[in-house]
């Protein structure tokens, strides 16, 4: 069908989609979206997570062709004579293309009117004879958002990039099918019916959906260091700012009940998660919503993995500090001098000018390290996380290398 077309570089596909916009009225849209073969990036494929399908083909055109007619289609790998359509892209997650000779990768061209003005995209995402949108949505064409081609306005207690998801509790309920959602802000609803806004971060952990509870920078540090995560003090929970940000205890309580892990990380917007300053600790061992290290009863607890400044180790043993009037912390000399930890920081503890040394993650009162991410600067931020595992993922043993395959210096 497509074989005359397809003999040059460069095809434009045309749409003339007509479709009711109402029971008397019809529409007609006609455009072009530009396709080049020399525009792939040569010798490599999308590796996210949020494979669509694949098949075989005679021809990366074919590929493009199938592409624009699944509106979930945001880019396509080819390898040899198969293809894979992806509803990511390599500007959702860092390092996501991989290398592998003979692919190639191509980003999904934007819609280009060629009927002149007013310039609208065709209307093929949001026919009724293929509906996107479940649960009573309405399907709109969506030109504003570069990593989706249509969206959907959801019914009251519906969520989900398809309105597919009831009453979401956590992140983990987000993901209900083998393709993995975007890495963004959504909305999750307590047990009362009250709607927050959190982050959820399905990218950095294979097989894991992290939920964000708390995110504060220098500046926010100041409110929350004597707030443990033991006290109810919600901060933006409608309203999710990475500068000052906290859930409701009740929140947080769902939250971890439906979850394995912890973590900490430092200035997520800015590097995302490399595993470096980075804590996972496994709540069945340290749950911070009830933990309290009391004085005179401190010991060293075990966490799956833990990395300062690129000093790093698994499974291996520090003391994590909160009590009734003080934030979670790190102390690292005292853990391994006082404490007895096995973790061995003693190449990355910073020393003050007041001879003390510095804590981590939160309680600056002493001083701060400014070559530690959470600390850089007054605009990096440390972020605490609850993590689970995907269920029927067969993720259960991977978890325990996505973070030591960044390496371990012990």
């Amino acid at each position: 069908m497509f074989g005359n077309i397809f003999t040059h570089s460069s095809v434009l596909l045309f749409l003339l989609v007509q479709s009711l916009a109402g029971f008397h009225q019809t529409c007609n849209t006609c455009g072009q979206i530009d396709f080049n073969v020399e525009e792939g990036v040569q010798d490599r494929f999308l590796h996210d997570g949020r494979k669509l399908t694949t098949k075989i083909v005679k021809s990366d055109s074919e590929c493009f062709v199938e592409c624009s007619l699944d509106c979930r289609c945001m880019s396509f790998s080819v390898c040899e004579n198969s293809y894979q359509l992806n509803a990511g892209s390599r500007t959702l997650v860092k390092n996501s293309l991989r290398h592998k000779p003979g692919c190639s990768y191509y980003d999904f061209s934007p819609f280009e009117s060629t009927c002149g003005p007013p310039s609208s995209p065709p209307r093929l995402c949001c026919l009724p004879s293929s509906p996107l949108c479940y649960n009573g949505a309405t399907c709109i064409v969506n030109v504003t958002d570069a990593t989706r081609r249509f969206q959907c306005q959801c019914p009251t207690g519906y969520y989900g990039s398809q309105c597919q998801i009831r009453d979401p509790r956590t992140c983990l309920d987000y993901w209900t099918d083998e393709v993995k959602p975007i890495s963004r802000n959504y909305t999750i609803v307590d047990s009362n019916g009250t709607l927050y806004d959190v982050f959820c971060d399905f990218d950095s952990e294979e097989g894991l959906v992290w939920t964000l509870f708390e995110s504060f920078d220098l500046d926010g540090m100041v409110h929350v260091t004597g707030k443990p995560f033991t006290k109810d003090w919600p901060k933006n929970e409608h309203n999710l700012s990475w500068k000052l940000f906290r859930l409701p205890k009740s929140v947080m309580s769902e939250i971890s009940s439906r979850s394995t892990f912890w973590r900490a990380t430092c200035s997520y917007s800015l590097y995302g998660v490399d595993f470096r300053d980075y804590m996972r600790v496994r709540l069945s061992i340290v749950n911070p919503l009830t933990h309290d290290l009391v004085f005179l009863n401190e010991k060293c607890s075990t966490v799956d993995y833990i990395n300062i400044k690129g000093t790093s180790c698994v499974n291996c043993t520090q003391m994590i500090f909160q009590r009734s009037n003080t934030m979670l912390y790190l102390r690292p000399r005292k853990s391994r001098l006082t404490g007895k930890c096995n973790f061995n920081t003693s190449k990355v503890e910073h020393r003050c000018d007041n001879g003390d040394y510095s804590r981590l993650f939160c309680r600056d009162d002493v001083c701060s390290d400014p070559k530690y991410r959470c600390s850089e600067k007054t605009t990096s931020t440390a972020e605490f996380w609850f993590g689970a595992a995907k269920a029927n993922d067969g993720n259960e043993l991977m978890h325990k290398n996505s973070a030591s395959s960044a390496g371990s210096d012990q």
